[in-house]
């Protein structure tokens, strides 16, 4: 006769299967984001460059579903250590296949994901590594659910699967950085952003006025509606340097905490409008000089966006 099943274990092994679907997908996230890390590919610049945002997001999800998946599962084990028949109770095989299931199709959809990249240039030796990371994180899952439907415990599934979590957080943590470095280089990505809404907002005044500002006060003195509020440094809250240097010519200025990776200014053939141009700094104040191609700009007509 089959065990009943209480309230408690239902919602238990309901909590277990979502927290175990949620560690083994955050585990290959944080892998998949580690070794493009670790095998950069040149022609994809923009997966290079928020891998790390990556690493971060599924350290997270990793560090906190796996934490409570051994909490719950451990007290799973209690309950059943106190009463062997629970092992036998109807929601515990449900939620083992309906584990088997979810992942299957999740894991799935990101070998289809992986086998797309490789096919549309992505690094065959990297594409292998995160093929193999997918594997072994696909076997742990598969082989520690297949033991959990028989109403057993392999600890050498359990072991591997720890150690595997254990060695990628490591790894993360380390690849992520300090929280320091971090806002550190998030306040140096605000100065890029500000230098090139201001350069952007210079161009629209020149095509306006056929004429630079002379300073930042009097670009942003136009008001709110055309311009938005003046930018400042976000942690001095200072207003950023300007200067000219000609009649379409002029200098644009921060203080930087950290120097850039590589070079990421990114200027497109005369100018594209919508590029930020200000992403290569070094450490400490650095200075970004723009020129304005009249030939390419147009010049609006008198009263155009309010100024």
């Amino acid at each position: 006769m089959p065990v009943k099943s209480e309230p408690k274990d239902i919602f238990a092994h309901l909590f277990a299967v979502a927290t175990l679907l949620i560690s083994a997908g955050s585990l290959f996230a944080l892998l998949f984001a580690l070794i493009g890390i670790a095998m950069p590919n040149n022609t994809d610049y923009y997966g290079s460059y928020y891998a790390k945002d990556q690493v971060r997001s599924a350290l997270s999800f990793l560090l906190v579903s796996f934490a409570l998946y051994v909490w719950v599962w451990r007290m799973i084990s209690g309950w059943e250590t106190k009463d062997p028949s629970k092992k036998e109770i109807r929601v515990r095989r449900w939620m083992v296949y309906l584990a088997i299931f979810i992942s299957g199709l999740v894991l799935a959809g990101d070998a289809v994901a992986l086998l797309n990249g490789y096919l549309q240039g992505d690094l065959t030796a990297r594409f292998l590594l995160r093929a193999l990371s997918l594997a072994v994180v696909s076997g742990i899952v598969f082989s520690w659910c297949r033991f959990m439907a028989k109403g057993i415990s392999d600890k050498r599934v359990a072991w591997v699967g720890i150690v595997l979590v254990g060695a990628s957080l490591i790894w993360g943590f380390i690849s992520a950085g300090s929280p320091s470095a971090i806002r550190d280089s998030k306040n140096d990505e605000r100065r890029s952003s500000d230098l090139n809404s201001i350069n952007q907002n210079i161009i629209s005044f020149w095509q306006t006025k056929k004429v630079l500002p002379s300073s930042l006060d009097e670009l942003y003195d136009v008001g709110v509606d055309v311009y938005g509020k003046l930018p400042v440094d976000p942690v001095s809250g200072k207003s950023y340097e300007f200067k000219v240097l000609g009649e379409t010519s002029y200098e644009l200025c921060a203080e930087f905490t950290r120097a850039s990776g590589a070079s990421m200014e990114g200027d497109a053939p005369r100018g594209g409008f919508n590029v930020n141009r200000f992403m290569s700094h070094g450490v400490g104040r650095h200075c970004f000089s723009k020129t304005i191609d009249p030939s390419f700009y147009d010049v609006y007509p008198k009263g155009a966006m309010g100024i």
